[in-house]
């Protein structure tokens, strides 16, 4: 709808008075100096001729008429109240009243680098000068920036000047007390800081854009409102899926990545946000960060100092997935949490143990999109993502990369090792991964022996039965003390790559109790350093250093949520791969049909043939049985034709006696024949069939994996804190993310600040016996390391609720 101040509707053909002038008040002349001189000249030339029309109905008014006639008279365009308005601005004022007051919009200003360089410069040589007066000096360079950014700027450069006495106490309330425990753990060890330090430097060497990007500041008017441009639609993409649904491969490319606003972001607007992200299974319950618009997002200001909107997250986690920093947050997560590896002790003394898995998260839409098999749906295949995880022989997740679709672990985990050398230093220590029975392949065993990493990997059924090659297998103890036994010894793997190239590799059997079945492990450990009870405890642990970390992050974290929907169309290798199989498999039928085909002709021939000569030997038997028939009468079997009857009857019957069954394997031949041909049709129906159904599927969507991924990296960043939270300050004690969250990290309290200390006072809840002496006792630890947040040092005390 067009503005009434700026719309079209109006323009009447007026005579305009070159010679008035215009009374310009303070507020004009100051809006004319701010305007650039085109845009006053319209406003200016747009009062006049409002002046114009309004002069001529009061002149219509003056004559009798009444405001509403004169006013549809003089501006049928236009509604009546509009010019209400005009006329009583007109009448106090005059022309110049009618002269739009609405200021320039203000260029979008960032905090770049060099305006935090100019806000240093200024108040180092104006120590005292306040916020107004570095405004003042900014604008005159230049960098036209808000009151409140300025006074953010200088507090983040450490220029702020509060104002408040070393002994004045401020007291305010905290819903979410018990995460500051969380936030001095993040003081302490720097995960999060550390993580936004490496995005930042991702985000200052973006690429230009190659082409015109889409602006979408662009279709706004002089008064910054938008025209009716900016609402057309843009471009659907791909015809199957709506422009939500469109790849970050596409979006991509229709960005100005340098000018995003998260790319122009001072470090510590950086900082809240990739903490909200961190802490959000604090302040929400939800796994989605959409539920910061509900009244748990007004919490957010307890932990990070600003309540954001969902909006505002949702855009920062877009123009990160824009500017594709997933994997520089992968390795920003792995080479903190990774630093120094801790090495174990005990029988694995100087080893440094990963557990490697893969998690496959369902996606549920319509569009045929690439697959996996999803075990916690009762392997269901379905469209899904897939995600290997590299745990710490402590049970820290540390790596990760994802896929679409299926991921073979066996084809990738090799490349995920090499990534986890990279980061925490080749060659430092003795290497082991252990890893489920979807490792096992001799193929990969080879792989993990030439780059010096020892395995152990659970071995199939089937390369253990009746036909395995075992050799010097020793004698069964007692392993444990459930009554199961273990023994060890050598097995050769075949290779399915390398046929004429076994693999020689040292197995470990466990024979269970119960059900005397045994299953076998592969593994490259020596046997004098490593027994074979050691071999099956290190495997065994898998399942609470990382099954269990899965099961717990699942549930309050979110870790199993998919994040990000968008679609990219691509060639399905797969199915162009079965195509030409089954169109081989084809020919082949064919020619297996064209060759029975003949067959049975033949046959059908030589049976034809064979019968016919059958018929006329069993003819010529006939007329000698009734030769023999008559002689027997007539008493004349001593008779010369009767004697050569019964000899022909006889070479006839022996005759028929080779031939018959000749006849019989024919016409056996034949059914057979029959059989192998309708078995061939029925192939050769479903092949077409399988055809028909792959070539309407050449095509597969393929799903973004950017946002999971980054998404991923604030998760493992949550519980990698937590982890820490526990096994330092409340002695390791096991308690599941979901309790911990629960029971100490949203436990409500208050804040006291003075200008030296910060005070977090935790409310004690006394029900909760097992819990709250952890908590006193993680208090007193965390304020015995006198860490400092804001300049302040920080106490954490648990104390009674005040009364209200």
């Amino acid at each position: 709808m067009p503005d009434r101040d700026t719309d079209h509707a109006s323009t009447v053909d007026v005579d305009l008075d070159p010679d008035s002038v215009l009374d310009l008040d303070a507020d004009l002349q100051e809006l004319q100096r701010s305007l650039p001189a085109g845009v006053w000249e319209r406003r200016v030339a747009r009062g006049q001729q409002l002046a114009a029309v309004a002069k001529q109905i009061e002149a219509r008014i003056a004559a009798g008429e009444s405001e509403r006639q004169a006013i549809r008279e003089e501006a049928p365009q236009d509604k009546v109240s509009t010019w209400v308005g005009r006329l009583r601005r007109y009448r106090m004022g005059g022309p110049s009243r009618l002269i739009s007051r609405r200021p320039q919009p203000r260029p979008v200003v960032k905090v770049t680098p060099e305006v935090r360089s100019a806000v240093r410069v200024i108040c180092t040589l104006n120590p005292e000068m306040r916020s107004p007066g570095v405004r003042e000096q900014l604008g005159k360079l230049g960098h036209v920036l808000s009151p409140a950014v300025v006074k953010r700027v200088m507090k983040a450069e450490g220029f702020a000047r509060t104002g408040r006495g070393p002994d004045r106490v401020h007291t305010e309330p905290l819903a979410l007390a018990g995460g500051h425990l969380l936030l001095a753990v993040e003081e302490e060890e720097g995960a999060v800081a550390a993580l936004v330090r490496d995005l930042e430097a991702a985000l200052e060497t973006l690429p230009p854009p190659e082409g015109e990007p889409w602006d979408d500041r662009a279709n706004r008017d002089d008064h910054g409102r938008f025209l009716s441009a900016y609402n057309t639609g843009q471009e659907r993409g791909e015809a199957e899926v709506g422009p939500k649904f469109r790849s970050v491969e596409e979006l991509r490319a229709n960005k100005d990545l340098p000018a995003m606003r998260t790319a122009n972001s001072s470090h510590a607007s950086l900082h809240r946000k990739a903490l909200t992200l961190t802490l959000l299974p604090v302040v929400t319950e939800s796994t989605r960060w959409e539920s910061l618009s509900r009244w748990q997002g007004k919490h957010l200001s307890d932990l990070v100092g600003i309540a954001y909107q969902s909006s505002t997250i949702d855009k920062f986690l877009r123009e990160l997935k824009y500017a594709g920093v997933s994997n520089v947050m992968q390795a920003s997560v792995a080479g903190f949490w990774l630093g120094n590896e801790e090495l174990l002790a005990g029988p694995l003394a100087g080893c440094a143990l990963v557990y490697a898995d893969v998690s496959v998260k369902p996606l549920w839409t319509r569009f045929y999109s690439r697959s996996a098999k999803v075990a916690t749906l009762g392997g269901r295949v379905m469209p899904a993502t897939s995600t290997l995880f590299l745990h710490h022989g402590c049970g820290t997740p540390v790596l990760y990369r994802s896929w679409s679709g299926q991921v073979s672990m066996r084809q990738e985990v090799v490349g995920l090792l090499k990534t986890y050398e990279s980061l925490a230093g080749e060659g430092m220590a003795r290497r082991l991964v252990v890893m489920d029975r979807e490792a096992h392949a001799a193929g990969l065993f080879k792989e993990l022996r030439e780059a010096g990493w020892d395995f152990i990997v659970p071995l199939r059924s089937q390369s253990v039965g009746p036909k395995a090659k075992f050799s010097a297998v020793t004698d069964w103890v007692a392993f444990g003390t459930s009554g199961d036994a273990v023994c060890g010894g050598r097995l050769e793997l075949n290779d399915s790559h390398a046929r004429h190239e076994p693999l020689d590799v040292r197995v470990v059997g466990r024979r269970r109790h119960r059900t005397g079945k045994v299953a076998w492990f592969a593994t490259q450990l020596d046997r004098a350093d490593f027994p074979d009870d050691v071999v099956l405890d290190t495997y065994f642990a898998r399942w609470p250093l990382q099954e269990l970390v899965f099961r717990d992050g699942k549930g309050r974290v979110g870790l199993d949520a998919q994040h990000g929907y968008g679609k990219q169309k691509t060639v399905n290798v797969a199915v162009v791969d079965g195509i030409e199989k089954t169109t081989a498999r084809q020919r082949r039928l064919d020619e297996k049909l064209r060759g029975l085909r003949e067959r049975r002709t033949a046959l059908e021939e030589q049976a034809v043939d064979q019968q016919a000569a059958i018929s006329r030997v069993e003819s010529r038997a006939d007329m000698m049985k009734a030769a023999l028939d008559r002689a027997v009468d007539t008493d004349t079997m001593a008779s010369r034709g009767a004697q050569n009857s019964a000899a022909g009857l006889r070479a006839f019957e022996r005759w028929q006696d080779t031939h018959q069954p000749l006849l019989d394997k024919v016409h056996a031949e034949a059914k057979a024949c029959d059989q192998a041909i309708t078995k061939a049709e029925a192939s050769r129906a479903r092949a077409e069939d399988r055809l028909e159904k792959l070539s309407r599927r050449r095509e597969v969507w393929t799903i973004d994996i950017e946002l999971d991924q980054l998404m991923t990296g604030f998760k493992l960043t949550f519980m990698n804190l937590c982890g820490v939270l526990l096994g330092r300050y409340f002695d390791g004690a096991k308690l599941e993310l979901d309790t911990l969250i629960r029971g100490v990290l949203t436990l409500p309290g208050e804040r006291a600040t003075t200008g030296k200390t910060e005070t977090i006072r935790i409310w004690r809840q006394p029900r909760d016996r097992k819990l709250m002496p952890l908590v006193a006792a993680a208090c007193e630890r965390i304020t015995a390391r006198k860490l400092r947040r804001g300049g302040r040092v920080l106490h954490f005390e648990v104390v009674d609720r005040p009364d209200p």
